[in-house]
């Protein structure tokens, strides 16, 4: 307790009761998120240090042997099927399988439907990995607050209750930033969309460099068609255009994924710009299935979507056995693939 703050004032000030603030303060799991959040939030103004989320009154860790586990992992994600199947999420699954074999575990896959609530959770699982769940509702993440859980890729959330294991969003447009400078380059342009991390950090980087620097902010470069997601090269197109405005040309261009570059190499040669002799591109993702089929082929951020699947598995069989210790937030570094990669 600091500065003489009683539960009681917390609550005065929360507009709940002092038994659900000693339930927050206890990590309770029957206690709603938003509950949670409000609670924690007046007590970190009010200068009362509550426990951290990984501690819980009465809770002990059930050190069975390993026979007595089941020896099976779900794997949740709510996403469009569109998403699910591009290159970059199947290589995570694939990390997360991989891993999950290697220990001999079983996966058990369960994509919730964006439109329809939440359902219950697989059955006879040791724990969860929560693949770009989003949107989940109070009743959905208290049953998840009962089992070991690890969330994976996107953003890590401010007062989560589960571990989380991602990539390093700021680092991959610095190193983009820094390999074209080290190129020479000193004219660049960003193509914005739906990726603020990597692109502030891009641009970020070469001001600070001292590069001239132009922006596009594009909206919808992406489709969602049938079974798969295309570039939608048409409004790339549009968003080309304003390029005839720029005072000087760019000659590097860093776009925030690879189906957005696959894009770029579709429509600027309508403006005369050849990808690879006038103008240089740098993608995100290192998507081997879009890549192979670029001439010349392009340099593109890796962000090792199976190494993280790989990490989420290890942390998550850790922390079945180690429920008290505190969680984690690891933002894993990405690579570069090097021109040897690329020819």
């Amino acid at each position: 307790m600091k500065n003489n703050i009683t539960i009681l004032e917390i609550a005065r000030e929360a507009g709940v009761s002092p038994a659900t603030v000693s339930r927050v303060n206890n990590n309770h799991p029957k206690i709603s998120p938003e509950t949670v959040r409000k609670v924690r939030d007046v007590a970190k103004r009010l200068g009362f240090e509550l426990r951290p989320f990984h501690l819980r009154q009465n809770h002990t860790t059930t050190l069975r042997r390993r026979k007595y586990r089941q020896m099976q992992v779900a794997l949740l994600t709510r996403l469009p099927a569109t998403v699910l199947n591009a290159p970059i999420y199947s290589r995570v699954i694939r990390g997360v399988e991989e891993e999950l074999s290697a220990c001999d575990y079983s996966m058990i896959l369960r994509n919730f439907k964006c439109s329809e609530p939440f359902s219950k959770l697989p059955p006879r699982i040791d724990g969860a990995i929560l693949f770009a769940l989003s949107g989940e509702d109070e009743k959905f993440i208290r049953a998840l607050r009962e089992i070991p859980c690890v969330r994976i890729m996107g953003r890590p959330r401010e007062n989560d209750f589960f571990d989380h294991i991602t990539y390093n969003d700021i680092a991959v447009g610095r190193q983009a930033a820094d390999y074209l400078w080290e190129r020479g380059h000193r004219t660049f342009l960003c193509i914005r969309s739906t990726f603020p991390g990597r692109e502030e950090s891009f641009c970020r980087t070469i001001l600070d460099k001292g590069g001239r620097l132009e922006i596009l902010q594009g909206k919808n470069l992406i489709l969602e068609t049938g079974e798969t997601q295309l570039a939608n090269v048409r409004e790339l197109g549009m968003l080309l255009d304003e390029m005839k405005n720029f005072p000087v040309p760019p000659t590097a261009i860093f776009a925030p994924v690879d189906l957005i570059m696959l894009g770029l190499y579709q429509t600027l040669p309508h403006w005369g710009w050849i990808p690879g002799r006038d103008v240089e591109i740098v993608g995100v993702n290192n998507e081997l299935a879009f890549l192979k089929n670029l001439n010349p082929r392009p340099v593109s951020v890796d962000i090792q979507p199976e190494r993280i699947g790989r990490e989420a598995v290890r942390r998550l069989l850790w922390r079945i056995d180690n429920r008290k210790e505190p969680l984690t937030k690891l933002e894993l570094d990405p690579k570069l693939t090097s021109r040897t990669d690329a020819l």
